[in-house]
């Protein structure tokens, strides 16, 4: 038994010490068989990520196929701005690009068939996507071999898609 004692809005998980010090790593921010764990299901979904401290280049944000990166919706972060992209086959298109430069993002990417709702710190944005991507989504992962730093304090997923009312609350600041 332990415990574990933190000050913030976002409790870490738990550091098994065994009386000796012990420094924590990164958390794991890929997370597979989503749709087999009734976490997703194969027409629709949500993802919330609420990330501060972006030092870098891009930080980049999946929800993609169970074992690679054939089917995907991304989200990219940068210092100045964000950028969402559909993957398909391994085709990548751009479907929305905007300059920010923000210190905290709150952002939720929600999808149902065709429709994706992208909100960003209370701000949606409404886009197509292609109908073939939702069936294909299975794994959530966030990826930034170009990023210096970023702290990622919650992630969230649901297994249906949220209403823009939803997503914007959620990510109101």
């Amino acid at each position: 038994g332990g415990i574990q004692l933190e000050a913030g809005t976002y409790p870490t998980s738990y550091i098994p010490t065994y009386g000796s010090s012990v420094t924590r790593v990164n958390d794991e921010t890929n997370v597979g068989n989503l749709q087999s764990n009734g976490i997703l299901s194969s027409t629709q979904g949500t993802m919330f990520f609420h990330i501060t401290d972006i030092l870098g280049t891009a930080v980049v944000f999946n929800a993609q196929a169970a074992n690679d990166l054939s089917y995907a919706l991304r989200f990219v972060v940068r210092e100045s701005g964000f950028h969402i992209y559909q993957r398909v086959n391994n085709v990548q298109t751009t479907i929305r690009s905007a300059s920010l430069t923000l210190s905290e993002w709150k952002i939720a990417m929600s999808w149902n068939g065709t429709s994706l709702i992208t909100s960003l710190n209370g701000t949606s944005y409404i886009d197509t996507i292609d109908a073939s991507i939702a069936s294909q989504l299975d794994k959530i992962a966030r990826v930034n071999p170009q990023a210096i730093s970023v702290t990622t304090n919650q992630i969230l997923v649901f297994p249906t898609q949220l209403t823009e009312a939803e997503l914007n609350d959620l990510t109101t600041i």
